[in-house]
């Protein structure tokens, strides 16, 4: 089985399929939609047609399976890749100063759960 851990960060991003909604700070703007395809304890790449610009803050809410309420985190914008042939996406450096215990908590779980299990979506 492929190790599905991203061993080359100081923090290793799980490959993960989950779902995610985002949007600007201080923006009263529709949240975008986006998939999470890794995932660490400090960063996630969103797969989505619809990216910001490197600097931009975001609050991002991510859908953990079988869990009825998102994961709620705040970040900066780190990386684009355009949508030029294929999706694009952003990877997200997450604020974990501003993540609530509760939160945090089950991000440990989904991370202590997946390295366990592997593949997790």
């Amino acid at each position: 089985m492929e190790n599905n851990v991203f061993k080359s960060r100081k923090d290793p991003r799980i490959r993960t399929a989950v779902t995610a909604s985002f949007r600007k700070l201080k923006s009263d703007d529709r949240q975008k939609d986006g998939i999470v395809t890794n995932f660490s304890r400090t960063g996630l790449y969103v797969e989505t047609e619809f990216v910001f610009p490197v600097s931009t803050q975001v609050y991002i809410d991510v859908y953990l399976p079988e869990e009825k309420l998102p994961l709620h985190l705040e970040g900066e914008v780190r990386n684009v890749i355009p949508d030029d042939t294929a999706i694009g996406g952003m990877g997200i450096q997450i604020d974990t100063a501003k993540i609530n215990n509760t939160d945090k908590e089950r991000l440990e779980e989904f991370f202590n759960l997946n390295h366990i299990y592997g593949w997790f979506c």
